[in-house]
Order: structure tokens, then C-alpha cells, then sequence
């Protein structure tokens, strides 16, 4: 999966989108970028200087791709325990037994 041009958000976005403060954001991301999930784009205008940086995520999104299977198997299993969960009686608690037993092995 490739992030588009258009998803390089600045710090500022972050901060509007998670009412995180201007500190916590610039930590936040410098983690990140440490990890090398996500990378700084310094940006120059030619009469202003320096202006804010971009992140390009291509980094994070290959991550969250790479265990998202992960995630789809702890759901499945999650609606599988709650789907025996639901049944009554004795049947339903030899298959709840079944089903954490699976993933326990």
C-alpha cells in the first residue's frame, strides 16, 4: 500500500486531530521517526525560510500492514469466543471450553 501525497501531515495537523499539545506531538514523532516508522520532510520557501515539516507515514503503513493479519486473527478468534459465549447450556460451555482451549494451544 503507498500513501498518497496528499496524506503528509504536518505537526500542527496532528495536534488539531488529537488534541495533543504542541510537546507531546513533536515527542511523539520524534519516537517515531527514531523507530524509522515514519520520516521528516524539511520544508523551504524561498522568501519565508523554514516552514513546517511534512512526515511521509510509508513507513507506519507498511507496519500496520505487515501485522494487520495479526489483528484480523485475534478479532476472529475474539468473535468466535463470543459467538459460544452466547449459546446457553451445556453444549455452549463445552464450546466456549473448545474454543479458549484452541487458543491457549
Amino acid at each position: 500500500m503507498q500513501v498518497s501525497q496528499q496524506t503528509r501531515p504536518t505537526s500542527t495537523t496532528f495536534m488539531v486531530t488529537t488534541d495533543w499539545s504542541d510537546c507531546q506531538v513533536q515527542r511523539y514523532l520524534a519516537d517515531l521517526e527514531a523507530m524509522g516508522l515514519i520520516r521528516r520532510i524539511e520544508r523551504r520557501s524561498s522568501h519565508r525560510g523554514k516552514i513546517s515539516n511534512e512526515y511521509d507515514l510509508q513507513g507506519l503503513v507498511d507496519k500496520f500492514a505487515e501485522i494487520e493479519p495479526d489483528f484480523r486473527e485475534a478479532g476472529e478468534h475474539a468473535r468466535q469466543v463470543r459467538k459460544a459465549a452466547a449459546r446457553p447450556g451445556l453444549k455452549g460451555r463445552r464450546q466456549i471450553a473448545k474454543v479458549a482451549k484452541a487458543a491457549g494451544a
